[in-house]
């Protein structure tokens, strides 16, 4: 009931039955077996359209939402489009999120602000967990298929990200636990293990870590494909001009590749950041694994900012001066 509540804009009939900007705490672990479930805010629902998305805080108690299955034409996720601030202390178990148009987040599909006006808001995801978690966009040739492990898109937002981890994975000891059906994004276009797109946003990611194999793709038509197509990056896909980003103590270890429908490789990679336009400074992060892609680098694919810091980061696959742009790893 809370996701209908939401996606018409609070409302139940003709009266009002929950306010957008409400608080919630999860009791108890939730297992959706066997149920379709539809995104809490941003549902298609002509009259609310604009209107409906959800504005308070969360609060998982450190529970368990399990077998989650979103079949979606427009955005998929735990939450479809939201501006709420606060995201905590939540795990996302064995879920399926699929799309055919909009945006895929393993708990936010789009983060917008929804201000209509400079104004930046704020969100935090702290101690968020998505594990054995599998994205699938079905994209048309023409659309934007953006996909994040836990945000497709961030919008007009500052948003911070902490102590969050894409797989298995006890944070406090740094141990890896990957579960026998590995976590996977596949077919996107613009797509990140943390965040897919970053448009006019602060983005701070700490003490979080990738350990899905990320393949962003695309149909292109003969004679048609660009360099940029496809877009990947372990922990951040794409961020316009107007984004900035900070990473520290932060990693990834999933296999990262861009390629066509068709297996040929294409498009940009990087272990940790895919193609980045606005300022960007690293701290204290690495990536372990393999990237490949036209254009591929073991931290940043690729960059047009020359406003770029990096201290204390690695590949350890030992490929000399791969860690921006342009050098294959």
């Amino acid at each position: 009931m809370f996701s209908y509540y939401i996606n018409h804009g609070g409302y139940n009939g003709a009266y009002k039955a929950i306010e957008l900007n409400c608080n919630v705490t999860i009791a108890q672990d939730i297992d959706m077996q066997g149920k379709l479930f539809t995104p809490i805010g941003g549902g298609q629902i002509l009259e609310y359209i604009g209107k409906n998305y959800f504005q308070g805080t969360l609060d998982g108690k450190n529970h368990t939402i399990s077998n989650v299955i979103v079949l979606n034409e427009f955005d998929s996720g735990l939450f479809g489009i939201s501006s709420a601030n606060t995201y905590k202390d939540l795990n996302v178990l064995d879920a399926l999120f699929v799309s055919t148009k909009g945006s895929i987040g393993g708990v936010v599909a789009i983060q917008d602000a929804n201000t209509g006006t400079s104004y930046k808001g704020n969100a935090t995801f702290s101690n968020v967990k998505v594990i054995n978690i599998n994205y699938l966009h079905t994209m048309h040739i023409e659309d934007e298929a953006i996909v994040g492990g836990v945000v497709g898109q961030v919008i007009d937002t500052v948003i911070k990200i902490e102590n969050s981890a894409i797989s298995e994975l006890d944070i406090s000891t740094h141990k890896v636990n990957v579960t026998k059906n590995r976590n996977k994004i596949t077919q996107g276009r613009l797509v990140g293990g943390v965040i897919g797109r970053a448009i006019n946003s602060n983005i701070q990611i700490a003490k979080a870590n990738n350990v899905f194999d990320i393949t962003g793709s695309a149909t292109v038509e003969e004679g048609a494909e660009k360099v940029d197509d496809v877009i990947v990056g372990g922990l951040i896909g794409y961020t316009d001009t107007d984004t900035k980003v900070e990473i520290s103590t932060s990693y990834n270890l999933g296999t990262i590749k861009a390629i066509t429908r068709q297996g040929i490789v294409t498009g940009i990679a990087g272990g940790l950041v895919g193609y980045a336009e606005g300022s960007i400074n690293i701290n204290q992060s690495y990536n372990t694994s393999a990237v490949s892609a036209k254009t591929a680098s073991g931290l940043i694919g690729l960059t047009d900012s020359s406003n770029i810091s990096i201290a204390y980061a690695y590949v350890s696959r030992g490929d000399k001066d791969a860690e921006v742009g342009g050098e294959t790893n």
